[in-house]
């Protein structure tokens, strides 16, 4: 009788310690708080695409470590339908979030061209280190523009294919469509670029 009496005083100790084992380890854990529609929704807005919280479909649920709204980034938008595009995001830190995935739903597939037509090119000028507003470019990537060339002596004009946007006074590579030349040009006017060199 004192053995078992032991035993399960053994036994009793033994799930305390694991107890309280599994309490600190719970205590030990980052906070974690729900990443919102309308936290992803202002973050998109951030970004150029104006959409309400009520459009954004999260995939999953979505968490960040920490109690404070992260930033959140836009990585990609790419259309699965005319009213549909699939988003991806991602925390600044990724100790914060991992990547993550949203659909965005219109209405008007209209609205929806547009609004992806504008993050395409908001998202180009920033690779082009562009931080300035989309109606101050001049030209634009896959648009044609007249390159003039000036020298002392000559002065040619030809049209060309833009292969970045770009505003007034910033440089640009253009393209001769017929010759496949490419050219180093700064932006004077709209549609309009000049160079003196080929690149």
């Amino acid at each position: 009788m004192l053995r078992k009496k032991g035993t399960l005083t053994s036994i009793s100790a033994s799930l305390l310690i694991l107890g309280s084992a599994v309490l600190v380890h719970a205590a030990g854990m980052p906070q974690r708080t729900a990443i919102t529609r309308e936290e992803i929704a202002s973050a998109l807005t951030a970004n150029g695409i104006n959409v309400g919280h009520n459009q954004v479909e999260p995939l999953c649920d979505i968490t960040a470590s920490g109690s404070r709204t992260p930033h959140l980034q836009v990585v990609s938008v790419e259309p699965q339908n005319a009213n549909v595009a699939n988003v991806r995001l991602k925390c600044r830190s990724t100790g914060v979030c991992l990547p993550f995935y949203v659909l965005l739903h219109w209405q008007d597939p209209d609205e929806a061209k547009n609004t992806l037509r504008k993050w395409q090119i908001r998202d180009q000028s920033r690779a082009h280190g562009s931080q300035l507003p989309q109606d101050e470019m001049l030209v634009r990537s896959g648009k044609t523009a007249t390159l003039v060339l000036a020298s002392s002596n000559t002065r040619i004009t030809m049209p060309v294919l833009c292969l970045q946007n770009g505003a007034r006074g910033q440089s640009v590579r253009v393209m001769n469509k017929d010759s496949k030349r490419v050219y180093l040009a700064k932006v004077i006017a709209a549609g309009l670029v000049t160079s003196a060199s080929l690149n």
